[in-house]
């Protein structure tokens, strides 16, 4: 398996990182896998704020706004977009401002994917079959913990995915690198793609890091 590293990760953290996402992956063939690890940039979002005549709102949303506006002819309304751009032009299409607006929560949160088939634009070597890429933030150690992690699909908690106490950064990445290396056994195998058993597969993996960290010698 190939790890590597991205430079905006601080480097004081590879060798810890490169080791853990090994751990991760114990027990699953990856000799043809490789691992991608870049950090992750909080969410950056554009609003555009404009006025939009009070006669053109919904008759309801005119009427709340009269309530508390008696007399006013526009009402401030706003639009968010992803994209710069995409927001100056509505913008200029409005006569509104542009703000940015950053939410450094998402930097705060590790994530992953693991690939069935390589993407097009998958920079790998020749005998890579599976890739898998993960987020991870730049300061891994000012992360809060215990943390309580349970598996989530659109935003919605799977009650049948098990709830994993992880301690640490390096216990919640074991858990990160070993539910992607389950969906990785899957693919090969053949299995359908079960989040819920990576997630199983990971708690393990964080139990049995766990018992080993906590038998190692000082200084070790």
């Amino acid at each position: 398996m190939l790890v590597t590293i991205a430079p905006t990760i601080p480097a004081v953290h590879h060798s810890v990182v490169s080791e853990l996402v090994g751990v991760g992956f114990d027990g699953v063939d990856h000799h043809d896998v490789e691992v991608h690890v870049r950090s992750r940039p909080p969410r950056v979002r554009w609003t555009v704020h404009y006025r939009v005549p009070v006669d053109q709102l919904a008759p309801d949303l005119g009427r709340h706004w009269l309530s508390a506006h008696p007399g006013a002819t526009s009402a401030s309304a706003s639009r968010t977009y992803r994209r710069r751009g995409d927001a100056l032009a509505v913008a200029g299409r409005l006569g509104g401002r542009v703000r940015r607006h950053v939410d450094e929560r998402l930097a705060e949160r590790m994530s992953a994917c693991a690939y069935y088939s390589l993407p097009s634009i998958a920079r790998v070597r020749a005998d890579t079959r599976y890739l898998v890429t993960m987020r991870l933030p730049r300061r891994l150690d000012a992360l809060a913990y215990p943390q309580q992690l349970q598996y989530r699909r659109a935003g919605v908690v799977m009650p049948t995915a098990p709830v994993v106490q992880v301690s640490s950064w390096l216990e919640e990445l074991v858990h990160l690198a070993a539910h992607e290396a389950r969906h990785v056994a899957q693919f090969r195998l053949g299995l359908p793609k079960s989040e819920v058993d990576a997630e199983r597969w990971a708690a393990s993996a964080v139990e049995q890091f766990r018992v080993g960290y906590a038998a190692e010698p000082a200084g070790a």
